[in-house]
């Protein structure tokens, strides 16, 4: 995928840039509990051949709350928040977080996702020496993983 630029969007190892930054104003992240709410009820209205009593009752009004909290889908109740301001009141209203926000908490998930290799490393580094330890003292046993 490319944007009118020709960059590319797609994440490559090495590249810091990729993506789509969202507008200032407009980033808004989900909770991993958000996200799992999204996936579930997405799995849920996905399904055919719904028993009756478990199929919609009717075409509900779509509403920025009806999205967030019928449909776990709060990204998208904001969007329409904001595309009825516009079309209402003639300016987009911001509906998110700053792009300060979405600065720092890229950079600290690359920190953590750093960190978290680091420890890793040094998790497979201590597997190896107690191995060479019990190879010397001859107890020959691994250590459990």
């Amino acid at each position: 995928h490319y944007l009118p630029s020709g960059r590319n969007i797609q994440k490559r190892p090495g590249e810091k840039t990729w993506g789509v930054d969202p507008t200032d104003g407009y980033y808004l992240p989900l909770t991993q509990q958000q996200t799992e709410a999204l996936r579930r009820d997405y799995q849920r209205r996905s399904v055919l051949g719904l028993k009756k009593e478990d199929r919609p009752k009717g075409p509900a009004p779509l509403t920025p709350q009806g999205l967030a909290e019928r449909h776990a889908d709060p990204q998208l109740g904001a969007a329409l928040r904001t595309m009825v301001a516009r079309l209402t009141g003639g300016e987009f209203i911001k509906v998110g977080k700053s792009n300060a926000v979405l600065l720092d908490h890229t950079l600290r998930l690359e920190e953590m996702r750093q960190k978290r290799a680091t420890l890793q490393q040094s998790l497979q580094q201590l597997d190896r020496d107690l191995d060479e330890l019990r190879q010397v003292a001859g107890t020959g046993d691994k250590a459990p993983k």
